[in-house]
């Protein structure tokens, strides 16, 4: 059972940056280490679901020659899109498991 895409939107509407994602060293930290963790330096086509505003995208974006990244929330994928407006290799959608699931295989899929 997932929530509902409005539970996010509504802690969404009171800043950009609810959990603190962008800024301050454990995240920076976290996203260094899942980029770490990674057993390839490079994938061909890549999901990540629940992208936020696209701190962790970024890091993923750079070793992937295509990535889609979803979040459910409007306001986090204009955000992530913004940030991203330069990798024309980065597909950022405002969309959910498990009411959609993405097209085609991925040889990463980031949680």
């Amino acid at each position: 059972m997932s929530l509902p895409p409005e539970h996010f939107d509504d802690i969404y509407a009171g800043e950009d940056d609810p959990w603190g994602i962008e800024h301050g060293w454990y995240e920076e930290r976290k996203r260094a280490c899942v980029l770490a963790a990674l057993p390839r330096e490079r994938y061909a086509r890549a999901f990540e679901p629940g992208c936020a505003g696209g701190a962790l995208t970024a890091g993923l974006a750079a070793r992937c020659d295509e990535l889609v990244s979803w979040d459910p929330v409007a306001r986090a994928v204009e955000t992530a899109r913004e940030r991203l407006a330069g990798s024309g290799h980065v597909r950022v959608e405002q969309a959910a498991l498990p009411a959609r699931t993405p097209e085609g295989t991925f040889d990463l899929v980031v949680v």
